[in-house]
């Protein structure tokens, strides 16, 4: 019997002490996750009313909003209310989303910083939110004209002659170090970016599907890193996207190749720079020979051209520029969701029906590229075909997706590879 009454004699010791934290821990709200025009930290936002929005997390039961307050501020200020554009003060409401921006006329191309606070139940606030941002487009409100002032004179440039996948490119030299850069670009019917050597990042298939002849949505890039005193170069580089093959129930571009891009650099010292597309830049073919959102990619290895988005000398070939005309559709910061490569595949199975042909089974239904590496005389072809069943004798079965895709990558030299 002693231990069980040594123990009974602890619990009623530990009893009252271990509940008086509880009580005096007074549940709390907190302010989190918020968004401007229902998005995270947006680098590029065309409305003159932002509406911005919060979530709220509290450590006690049948908590609730009952008043909220907001800061926003520029750019280059702090939270001790220094550069505040718009503070109105105490606002009686359970409002957590649809919030909308009251304060003085927005800027283009301008960060603005926010937070916010809310008070509970009881009338008691809550600590501030960590700050979030938003940044306004080249165009705050109604969208842009091709070549107005915010574009700073970038033109719509083209080849002005058949290409299935052509290079662009411009060199230019930046005098000091720079504080912060953006590039706005938009090439149709797709594009790649490119500076001082490789992608600007890892979105594919850009830009978004739109309905060409209204709206035309660029796209955003903070490129601050990528860029340095001396030497840069950008490029660009084009495809067919959503062209005459695809679906006539869809949007599609059917237009020439042509591309629009602003770089918009910000100094050290507070200066500003630009460069934009104009007859100035050149291009060139590429390794690309055909391109086809559902016939597929030929990757021609020996017409690659190293170094073609690095500064230094280039390899003979490249011709100007043209101005081409503008689309009709209306410049407007893109707001869809970037499409990304989501993860890497493995065959379950490989099998070889016949001498010189494999099939890899991935197991699951994908849109995406094969990634392949092979060894071989230069010129030798290496085709890839897609199917979602398999036919007689174990040979892919093309019949259910329109006999679509072929993709083919030719060797430049005794090895290679590519994402095709």
């Amino acid at each position: 019997m002693a231990p069980l009454a040594v123990l009974a004699a602890i619990l009623l010791t530990l009893g009252p002490s271990a509940a008086a934290p509880s009580a005096a821990a007074a549940p709390k709200i907190e302010v989190l996750g918020l968004t401007a025009d229902y998005r995270v930290n947006p680098l590029a936002d065309d409305s003159a009313t932002p509406v911005l929005g919060w979530q709220l997390r509290s450590s006690g039961q049948g908590e609730r909003q009952t008043a909220y307050q907001v800061e926003v501020w520029t750019d280059g200020a702090e939270t001790d209310r220094a550069g505040t554009v718009w503070e109105p003060g105490r606002v009686n409401s359970s409002d957590q989303v649809g919030v909308a921006y009251g304060g003085p006329a927005l800027q283009p191309a301008t960060r603005y910083h926010w937070r916010a606070r809310v008070w509970d139940a009881t009338g008691q606030p809550s600590a501030w939110s960590q700050p979030a941002w938003w940044e306004t487009g080249l165009d705050v409100g109604a969208g842009a004209a091709v070549g107005a002032d915010e574009w700073s004179g970038a033109g719509w440039i083209g080849t002005g002659q058949p290409a299935d996948a052509p290079l662009l490119r411009k060199e230019f030299t930046l005098a000091k170090p720079v504080a912060a850069a953006r590039a706005y670009v938009l090439g149709l019917g797709w594009y790649e970016l490119h500076l001082n050597g490789r992608k600007v990042d890892d979105r594919v298939l850009t830009p978004a599907n739109t309905q060409y002849q209204q709206t035309l949505r660029y796209d955003t890039y903070d490129v601050t890193d990528q860029l340095h005193p001396g030497a840069n170069a950008v490029g660009a580089w084009l495809g067919n996207g959503y062209g005459a093959n695809y679906s006539q129930y869809g949007w599609r571009w059917l237009g020439p190749k042509q591309v629009i891009v602003k770089l918009a650099v910000r100094f050290t010292d507070g200066t500003n720079t630009s460069i934009v597309t104009d007859p100035s830049w050149t291009w060139a073919n590429g390794p690309i020979t055909a391109n086809d959102i559902y016939n597929g990619e030929t990757y021609d290895a020996r017409q690659a051209r190293p170094g073609w988005d690095s500064p230094g000398p280039g390899a003979p070939g490249w011709q100007a520029a043209v101005g081409v005309t503008a689309p009709s559709g209306r410049l407007m910061p893109g707001i869809v969701p970037p499409i990304r490569v989501a993860r890497t595949l493995r065959p379950v199975a490989v099998t070889q029906p016949k001498p010189g042909v494999y099939v890899f089974d991935l197991g699951v239904n994908i849109a995406g590229w094969e990634r392949v590496r092979v060894t071989g005389p230069p010129g030798t072809r290496v085709q890839a075909r897609y199917s979602e069943d398999l036919g007689a004798g174990g040979m892919i079965d093309r019949t259910t997706n329109r006999d679509a895709a072929t993709d083919v990558y030719v060797l430049a030299d005794a090895g290679g590879g590519a994402d095709l």
